[in-house]
């Protein structure tokens, strides 16, 4: 009788325990005694036998692990009458509860994002960008104009040392691009070789010189930067007359003196000396220049167009104070390294309205995209603008998103610049 009353007992127990996943697969329900939501297929779930069986006191109270708030009861009230009890309200009310949490958090770190994306917009002035080890090493070749025989940037000595690359090159860390590494590293051997410091820094980047030369060969044009094939045989003149080891019979040489020669035999140097252009950003690899009538086209920064390499040199030809004005501007302004332009003020202003635009979120910035907007405004010109204010040479790219966002947001421009 006992093992049939046992049996029965357990009947009536698998039937309670099958009834009771029966209503966890259903959706999400609350029991008393579980202080939490359930869901069929979070749950998990041991199942402990109560009453006495042979002879030993068991348990069928569920022990649940589920995502849950504190018990404050363990168990309490999980049945009545015998049934167990389903609270639907507390349901709801941890659905809203945890919704409007929710919505409070998302709610913070949005206002937290657009107040750092605030504080950038109004402080941008003549805008961010990277040193550039090349024009660095322009600058750090500029000797002391009070004619100490000391250079005039020693802390762009420093940058160039303390910004090798592991393998003894300098330029971009993150992508490798033949043109660009090669040039930077001749550049910076150059300026350390030229006044006698670090020699293992200069050993380590002439070996990667020598290692990495024939790369060009396979190396894309497109990859190749602006003036590359003008400024790259100055450099290797300027190495030769330093007895620095590179391979100067390489064959990769040949194809880059051929097109340095095409390229100055189509610069009309009659414009050149007498009308701004593009040109000017490139002077430290142009032989034969009439710095009289260049001095002439300076901007109205001391710089020659921008550039703080070709302003370099203009400044070791001339002695001239406006180019030493903004070189010292420059170099304090980046710690010793300089960008390859600046500054970029109009760029800067122009392209984050458009990024702002087109990732969706320039609803938070209204305020800020009008003075954006207010300032490019306030230097376009018929003929359109640069990358910076002040200059009578016009860049095509900034120009025509310059004229798109200005037309976009109702300011008057011509459709005939």
């Amino acid at each position: 009788a006992k093992g049939n009353s046992n049996s029965l007992f357990f009947f009536f127990l698998l039937s309670f325990v099958s009834l009771g996943f029966w209503f966890l697969q259903q959706g999400s329900f609350i029991l008393f005694g579980f202080s939490g939501k359930i869901h069929g297929n979070w749950i998990d779930c041991i199942w402990p036998l109560w009453g006495n069986y042979k002879g030993h006191n068991v348990d069928i109270r569920p022990l649940c692990r589920a995502i849950s708030k504190p018990r404050t009861q363990e168990y309490a009230g999980v049945f009545q009458n015998g049934l167990p009890v389903i609270k639907w309200k507390e349901i709801v009310d941890d659905d809203i509860e945890e919704e409007e949490a929710l919505k409070v958090y998302e709610s913070n770190k949005v206002k937290e994002r657009v107040d750092t994306i605030k504080s950038m917009l109004g402080s941008m002035e003549d805008g961010e960008i990277s040193s550039s080890a090349y024009d660095t090493a322009w600058v750090a070749l500029v000797e002391d104009v009070s004619g100490s025989g000391a250079p005039q940037f020693p802390s762009s000595l420093e940058w160039i040392a303390n910004n090798q690359l592991p393998d003894g090159s300098w330029g971009d860390r993150q992508i490798f691009m033949a043109h660009d590494r090669l040039i930077n590293t001749l550049a910076c051997v150059i300026a350390l070789k030229t006044w006698g410091i670090h020699p293992d820094k200069c050993q380590k980047g002439v070996s990667f010189f020598k290692d990495n030369i024939s790369k060009l060969e396979n190396e894309s044009e497109e990859h190749m930067p602006i003036g590359f094939e003008v400024a790259f045989p100055s450099l290797l003149e300027i190495a030769r007359s330093l007895d620095i080891e590179v391979p100067y019979d390489s064959p990769v040489f040949i194809d880059i003196y051929a097109k340095r020669d095409l390229k100055l035999t189509r610069i009309p140097k009659e414009i050149m000396h007498n009308v701004p252009t593009t040109l000017l950003h490139s002077l430290e690899g142009m032989p034969d220049l009439d710095w009289e009538k260049l001095l002439k086209l300076q901007c109205i920064d001391g710089s020659f167009l921008f550039s703080p390499s070709s302003t370099a040199f203009a400044l070791m030809q001339t002695k001239d104070e406006n180019c030493l004005r903004y070189l010292m501007k420059t170099v304090q302004r980046f710690n010793g390294g300089v960008p390859n332009v600046y500054p970029v003020d109009l760029f800067e202003h122009i392209w984050t309205v458009d990024r702002l635009q087109r990732l969706g979120i320039s609803r938070y910035f209204h305020p800020e995209i009008k003075e954006c907007l207010d300032y490019v405004y306030r230097y376009w010109t018929e003929d359109g603008i640069s990358w910076a204010r002040n200059t009578r040479v016009y860049d095509i790219d900034d120009t025509a998103m310059g004229f798109r966002l200005l037309r976009l947001h109702g300011y008057e421009v011509s459709a005939g610049i």
